[in-house]
């Protein structure tokens, strides 16, 4: 937990200080989503110590399945949000010079990336 508090002060400073007056839509998205994962990952690392303080120890063992949805579902958040807001700029008709994302293309085992097979096959 106290790795966590050190990550989440280290996460808002450099916000704050250095990202203050940034107008990238993608970094405040970025850096909010990550303020408010680890705000909630700190809440329930401190739950699942009080349960393991005060509950009977057949008990803790439901909590870890619990943090790994919880954390699962953090990041699921994180990444919508970025789709959204990667939404917003390409089709809002904001027109900006801000971080773009473009889709992910993986080499096979073969060595032919997915858009090379795209390619090939026009």
């Amino acid at each position: 937990m106290v790795y966590e508090i050190i990550l989440q002060s280290m996460n808002t400073w450099r916000k704050f200080r250095t990202y203050r007056n940034v107008q990238s839509e993608t970094l405040n998205t970025l850096y909010w989503d990550g303020i408010m994962y680890m705000f909630w990952v700190i809440l329930l690392s401190a739950v699942n110590m009080a349960v393991m303080v005060t509950a009977p120890l057949a008990s803790v063992g439901s909590m870890d399945t619990a943090q790994v949805a919880i954390h699962g579902l953090l990041a699921s958040r994180i990444f919508f949000n970025l789709r959204e807001c990667d939404e917003r700029i390409h089709h809002g008709g904001t027109e900006s010079s801000d971080i773009t994302l473009v889709p992910l293309h993986c080499r096979s085992h073969g060595g032919t990336s997915q858009s090379q097979v795209e390619d090939s096959a026009l």
